[in-house]
């Protein structure tokens, strides 16, 4: 794919494959060429992401929790994962509840011991 089409502009390089053929065609095109700088938000390595772990609980929610940041997180401070989530574990939690079930029973209890005063 990457031999059928020249890459015009430096914008269409970065985001195209990694290939060697269309560096070389941009090299020929533009004799003072030189790679352009990629700012940390706009590395090449798009697949190296947060990673995340999925924990489900006995109340049927499941919730995420962070367990390792990626390189750009550490780094930059605008950093996004843009919306996708790298999940690299489930747990199935079979005698807790998640936190906001765990908050309204704590509410429900202490409702009814007010009202059996």
């Amino acid at each position: 794919m990457c031999g059928s089409r020249l890459w015009w502009s430096y914008r269409a390089i970065l985001e195209a494959p990694i290939c060697t053929f269309a560096w070389k065609t941009l090299a020929l095109i533009s004799s003072n060429f030189t790679p352009p700088l990629l700012l940390p938000s706009e590395h090449r390595h798009t697949s190296i992401m947060c990673q995340f772990e999925v924990i489900h609980f006995q109340c049927g929610h499941s919730g995420r929790r962070l367990i390792k940041h990626c390189h750009f997180a550490r780094n930059d401070p605008n950093h996004q994962c843009f919306g996708a989530w790298s999940i690299k574990r489930e747990w199935i939690s079979a005698n807790q509840i998640c936190r906001e079930c765990g908050q309204q029973a704590n509410i429900r209890r202490a409702q009814q011991a007010q009202l059996r005063l």
